[in-house]
């Protein structure tokens, strides 16, 4: 039995709550053998791998997380604080980019993000790939009320998972963009 095959019969069992004393550990490290310096990032620890982006200069960080795509870099930044800090100007430009703006005054007594790009760049891109959203995801709360949860592109209206994800959560589809688009195409009245 392979290592792999081992391991997987282990995290099933686990998930099926049988004991794993009837699963034997691996007899040997399956493991390539690492260099001294990769090494000395391994320590055991969890925190040791997510880190090892925080010791780049800051240029060269800065650099890397603009080649992400959008997807991934609201992933990464959601990791630390230190990165979600460093992907701040990348949310900057791309927020730039698409000419959205920040409220100048906070309503009410809402309270102020602490990275206000990011969720700029949440509250305008798709839930689905991060491209500008055109149409409003709404949640009912009653007969007629609703509230406006995000936005979804009309390319990611159609996927298959997305209408999943809607479904489940009892969402709603605006049928117009806040542009003034239709989501369907309006036919045109025959007489009959």
């Amino acid at each position: 039995m392979s290592a792999e095959a081992s391991y997987a019969r282990q995290s099933n069992l686990a998930l099926e709550g049988e004991s794993l004393d009837a699963v034997r550990p691996p007899d040997k490290d399956t493991r390539p053998e690492q260099s001294s310096e990769e090494a000395s990032y391994d320590d055991g620890s969890e925190e040791s791998a997510s880190f090892v982006l925080l010791e780049l200069p800051g240029p060269a960080l800065q650099k890397m997380l603009e080649c992400l795509p959008a997807l991934t870099l609201m992933a990464t930044s959601a990791a630390c604080k230190q990165l979600a800090e460093a992907a701040e100007p990348v949310f900057q430009a791309a927020c730039q980019r698409h000419r959205w703006k920040r409220a100048r005054m906070p309503r009410g007594h809402a309270a102020q993000s602490i990275f206000p790009w990011r969720s700029l760049h949440s509250k305008h891109a798709c839930i689905s790939c991060h491209a500008p959203g055109d149409f409003p995801l709404r949640e009912p709360h009653g007969a007629r009320v609703t509230t406006m949860l995000a936005l979804v592109c009309a390319k990611c209206v159609w996927k298959p998972p997305v209408k999943q994800r809607l479904v489940l959560k009892n969402l709603s589809v605006d049928l117009v963009s806040l542009k003034g688009t239709r989501l369907l195409p309006h036919d045109k009245k025959r007489k009959r």
